[in-house]
């Protein structure tokens, strides 16, 4: 997958993930779309699982799989999404729908059990946390 990673401070980078970009082609044996948007869901279940059992990559994740719908995920800023994946500024990408999502670090929790504080926009710490109250 194409990636941009100028828009990202040092610390940033540091912790980068590798991210790779797969085709699957339909089986003329799946009737339709829908038939293989349930197959590529059985494909990313049972991967994660066996790749996950294998202990391959504790960290291995798939954002999607699907022939109708492409995920560009990223700790980023939402200014830093087109940037990052250069793809999306081409002219031939064309979509019905756009969404970014984005939060303010404070409010999430990360997994370590740590909060992520923005020192700037290219550049998160984290501070030690027991518990979080989000309301």
């Amino acid at each position: 997958m194409p990636t941009d990673n100028g828009s990202l401070g040092e610390t940033a980078k540091a912790s980068e993930p590798f991210m790779q970009q797969v085709f699957i082609a339909k089986s003329p044996e799946l009737a339709d779309e829908l038939a293989f948007e349930r197959k590529l869901f059985v494909i990313r279940k049972l991967a994660h699982t066996a790749i996950r059992a294998a202990q391959v990559d504790a960290h291995w994740y798939v954002a999607s799989i699907s022939a109708r719908t492409l995920v560009y995920k990223g700790m980023l800023m939402p200014v830093q999404v087109g940037q990052y994946f250069p793809e999306l500024q081409d002219p031939d990408m064309e979509s019905a729908l756009a969404l970014v999502h984005s939060r303010l670090p404070i409010l999430s929790p990360v997994g370590n059990g740590r909060i992520p504080i923005a020192t700037s926009p290219t550049m998160v710490k984290s501070i030690p946390c027991a518990a979080i109250s989000t309301g």
